[in-house]
């Protein structure tokens, strides 16, 4: 009796999951031949953007290591704490490809694009491509491929991020929503944890579109209680993901410093410093100042006398959804005004959380593509927003493909500047150094920096916070060693010692720098290459205790 009840429950459930399989096949085969011309337009706009990013490998402080095979777990899950990407790295073949990872990425951007698109209820072809167009090419986003290494583990995120705002508007249970919500949204922080700032975002957006959008019949009784439940599952679900991530960090990732230098030591600190709430508070007002300062005039690629422009989109797109929650009630119309009020803090919430953020990242703050999208699409969905949002958008789009092209350029010939420059100081330093014993590694202390590459040759209008990192000086002093081993074709430099870099830097006051003749020297069995003047706040190489 008991075989035959057990093999009902069986079949039953084999035929349950046969009918989901294919409604779920059905399902994506219908997204499939609805989007794949969007998808290929969205595409096709990204290599014409981003076209040296497809073909060569940029120059970076990054290549090296992130271009070697990586061990795992890495420093990734170890010392950052971003165990997640390390994962996404393992099964990229635990190297930085870097063409693989930006045809890979730029396939997820789009679908992220298209997936905020219909996440916001757009039907429209020429609505879902305006709107994916501007998330495929926002500015903040090129620093996404600026790494060697990552750029599937920040676009990837992204995609975890979106699918925890979908299970936020779509599971049918409070707690399905709570939990499946905070699970993909742990998977972004965990892939890169100032990411908070988009989650946080999404959030805010969802709850903003279960405010504004038409409800169930169920929930659609109480609205402020449905409003009430609807916000407080969004918040438990970015609490959720935060102690998440905080337990599993804790738990099971060891972290050891016992071999690392004092450099890394500092490194890591910065990355776990946690604000004090009066540092909190200087944040939080920060926030709303550096919000309205980026879209009234800081955001890269627009010209100057069109800076008005995302500022005027995104204010339309505002105004749809509050009278779109107007239409509602007085009281969703104060929650609508209060969650759209919360959204620069969201944006900032790395800021907000530890100060020492990297200053004005596009990674750090991509929420504010995704804050810009968002409105333009909720404009869309409304009549009387809908023209001025569609030629802002569509205006800005044109920029940003612009500046992509002129970026890609620029990043081309500053890889080239990069490395014939240090391939003259490399020769210089086999000219000098081959004078000395061979049969040990020689310490070298670089000091200062060579020319800067002039960007603004290349690029118009590339102003604002979130400058890209390919912009950044390439032989960072924690680079330098593997630099010149790289050019060199075998492992010829070392790192110094505290002690030889006092040595090299009281020899330093009488040379002339580079490209002098006595710029590149030896003193006590040490090589020292001077770059810059001497000074005593010269960058110098990072030393090996």
């Amino acid at each position: 009796m008991t075989m035959i009840y057990a093999e009902g429950i069986l079949k039953h459930a084999g035929k349950t999951c046969a009918r989901l399989e294919n409604s779920m096949t059905l399902r994506i085969e219908g997204l499939i031949q609805q989007y794949s011309s969007a998808f290929g337009f969205l595409m096709l706009l990204q290599v014409a953007g981003y076209s040296y990013f497809y073909t060569l490998p940029i120059f970076n402080n990054h290549i090296f290591p992130h271009s070697w095979s990586m061990p795992y777990p890495s420093f990734k899950t170890w010392g950052e704490g971003r165990w997640f990407a390390d994962m996404i790295i393992l099964a990229q073949g635990s190297s930085g490809v870097q063409s693989f990872q930006m045809i890979c990425a730029t396939m997820l951007q789009a679908v992220n694009g298209i997936l905020l698109a219909k996440l916001v209820g757009l039907t429209s072809r020429r609505a879902v491509l305006c709107v994916a167009g501007v998330l495929c090419m926002f500015p903040a986003f090129l620093d996404y491929y600026s790494f060697s290494i990552d750029h599937l583990s920040f676009v990837l995120g992204d995609t975890f991020a979106l699918l925890g705002a979908w299970n936020l508007m779509r599971a049918k249970t409070y707690w399905g929503r709570v939990i499946g919500g905070a699970f993909f949204f742990l998977l972004e922080i965990a892939a890169y944890q100032p990411k908070i700032g988009v989650v946080s975002f999404l959030a805010c957006g969802v709850v903003l579109l279960q405010l504004t959008q038409d409800r169930p019949l169920t929930r659609s009784a109480a609205p402020l209680r449905g409003a009430l439940v609807d916000l407080s599952a969004a918040f438990l679900a970015v609490v959720g993901a935060v102690a998440l991530y905080w337990a599993i960090t804790k738990l099971f990732i060891t972290t050891d410093f016992s071999a690392a230098n004092a450099n890394t030591i500092k490194y890591y600190g910065s990355r776990t410093h946690i604000n004090t709430f009066q540092e909190a508070m200087i944040e939080s007002s920060a926030a709303y100042r550096k919000t309205w300062a980026y879209f009234t005039a800081g955001m890269a690629g627009i010209p100057a006398d069109l800076k008005f422009l995302p500022a005027l989109a995104l204010g339309f797109g505002v105004a749809g959804t509050l009278s779109a929650a107007w239409r509602k009630g007085s009281i969703i119309l104060l929650l609508a005004l209060f969650i759209a009020g919360l959204t620069p803090l969201a944006i900032h919430a790395p800021y907000v959380i530890n100060n020492h953020s990297p200053s004005e990242a596009g990674r750090i703050l991509a929420a504010y593509g995704y804050c810009f999208a968002f409105f333009v699409a909720m404009g869309l969905v409304t009549r009387f927003t809908r023209a001025v949002c569609t030629i802002g958008a569509t205006v800005c789009l044109y920029f940003f493909v612009i500046l992509a092209t002129q970026e890609s350029n620029a990043a081309a010939m500053k890889t080239m500047y990069d490395i014939n420059t240090i391939n003259r100081i490399v020769a210089r330093a086999e000219l000098v150094a081959g004078r000395e014993d061979a049969s040990q590694p020689l310490p070298v202390v670089i000091a200062g920096q060579y020319s800067s590459f002039d960007r603004a040759k290349y690029v118009n209008n590339f102003t604002g916070p979130l400058t890209p990192h390919i912009t950044s000086y390439a032989f960072k002093n924690y680079r330098q060693v593997q630099m010149l081993n790289f050019f060199v074709g075998k492992d010829v430099f070392r790192s110094p010692t505290k002690a030889e870099v006092a040595t090299a830097v009281e020899s330093m006051t009488s040379k002339t720098p580079w490209p002098s003749d006595d710029s590149v020297y030896m003193v006590n069995g040490i090589l020292v290459i001077l770059l810059e003047q001497y000074r005593t706040d010269l960058p110098l190489t990072w030393t090996e205790d």
